[in-house]
């Protein structure tokens, strides 16, 4: 774990502060710690009792890495990508055109090359979260309606 405080910040001895540490899909949050620093210039974090874990997701998120087309559908702009991940609920796809800066709350149509689960090749999703990785556009998208057949391929595909 990696602390980073801003510049002029100060540690206080007294102070208890709330932790939380994601891993994977689940988040680990503690209720309480401390920071100290010590003599090396490194900072040391203590905490309390055991963590409350929360997953983040309804659905476990399989990492995929298959070429895809994505259209915008409300633009019309269609061009390729790849996928990052897919659940029952979402899919997560990269980019580098520059028409998805702004496609936040824009719908996108996906078709999946070679995928094996031939059902789930063209998907429908709402843009909720675009991050901008140095040129190359992460998007993650809510599906329209959950689907068990991807679900359970999921399920019987990926292991945690």
């Amino acid at each position: 774990i990696i602390v980073e405080l801003v510049s002029g910040s100060a540690i206080s001895k007294q102070a208890k502060y709330q932790l939380a540490v994601i891993v994977k899909n689940d988040m680990y949050y503690w209720d309480t710690f401390r920071i100290t620093e010590s003599n090396d210039g490194y900072y040391k974090i203590t905490t309390e009792g055991n963590p409350k874990v929360v997953n983040r997701r309804k659905h476990p998120r399989m990492p995929i890495k298959n070429t895809c087309n994505i259209r915008i559908d409300e633009s019309g702009d269609s061009f390729d990508g790849k996928m990052v991940n897919i659940s029952a609920g979402g899919f997560a796809l990269s980019s580098r055109n520059v028409a998805l800066h702004d496609s936040k709350g824009q719908h996108v149509t996906v078709k999946i090359n070679n995928f094996d689960l031939g059902s789930a090749r063209q998907l429908y999703g709402c843009v909720i979260r675009v991050t901008d990785n140095d040129g190359e556009f992460i998007v993650g998208c809510r599906m329209l309606e959950e689907r068990d057949d991807i679900k359970e391929y999921v399920k019987a595909n990926y292991s945690e």
